[in-house]
């Protein structure tokens, strides 16, 4: 498929209902992310599951589930989400930058999930769920 001004031209594979889809779970070892992932391979779906680090993937017990791919990603490196959003149809994105490293929250927040947008419209993801960890703290929400 060809978009202006995207330099870059898919051929559109026909959709087979009976191909398992491959979907990215970023922040796999999270709370949503842990109990989502047993979920999806309930489906019939593959699941890659991305997180910052390997060693905690491989602690849950859908690590070493056959559907389950793992994959180590750095949220701030484009390359990186790329690489972990590649062959994937759909991206839930459940990450967030409250890390006492990150000296402004804010910023790294919006920086990574520019990263997985980014990503995902280079590899032509079909839907990207969000769940991201700031929010307003306004009363009329």
């Amino acid at each position: 498929m060809f978009a202006p001004g995207n330099d870059v031209v898919r051929q559109e594979e026909p959709e087979d209902p009976m191909r398992p889809s491959l979907v990215l779970v970023v922040g796999a070892t999270g709370y949503v992310g842990s109990r989502l992932i047993p979920m999806l391979l309930e489906q019939g779906h593959k699941v890659r599951a991305a997180g910052r680090s390997l060693e905690k993937l491989l602690t849950r017990d859908w690590a070493k589930d056959i559907g389950v791919e793992l994959c180590q990603m750095d949220m701030m490196d484009a390359e990186s989400s790329r690489r972990a959003v590649a062959g994937c149809t759909h991206v839930y994105y459940l990450v967030h930058s409250m890390n006492p490293q990150n000296k402004d929250f804010v910023e790294a927040d919006r920086q990574a999930a520019l990263n997985m947008v980014a990503a995902g419209e280079q590899e032509g993801i079909k839907q990207l769920i969000y769940l991201g960890g700031l929010g307003e703290t306004s009363a009329n929400l």
